[in-house]
């Protein structure tokens, strides 16, 4: 592993929290995208009333990787470039940002951010 370089990401370490003073810098090696890293940035438009802050929770984990741009990834709307099948069934992309409300799991569900 003397390739391998360890990098700081931004993390909800928190999980359920209404404040982005959740999210933390961790030094990694090896990590899981976060929803941002996969679909960026989810504006405060995009969630119901009571939900706003969930945008400062769900964007603040980094910026949205080069490729996910280019490929067109959102979290507005189905993303067909991320569904994988296994034997006819989909596979889901696990990400590194918790619910921050505790009402959805821990994983994007094949073709969307969350």
């Amino acid at each position: 592993m003397d390739n391998a370089v360890a990098v700081d990401k931004l993390t909800n370490n928190a999980g359920a929290a209404r404040d982005a003073s959740a999210i933390t810098t961790t030094s990694d090696t090896f990590w899981v995208p976060s929803m941002s890293e996969l679909c960026g940035y989810q504006g405060p438009e995009t969630f119901s009333k009571e939900y706003t802050y969930l945008s400062a929770l769900y964007s603040g984990e980094g910026n949205q990787y080069q490729l996910f741009y280019e490929l067109a990834i959102s979290g507005l709307t189905a993303n067909e470039r991320l569904v994988r099948e296994v034997d006819g069934q989909p596979v889901y992309w696990w990400e590194r940002t918790p619910s921050a409300d505790s009402s959805e799991d821990t994983y994007v569900f094949p073709g969307f951010c969350f």
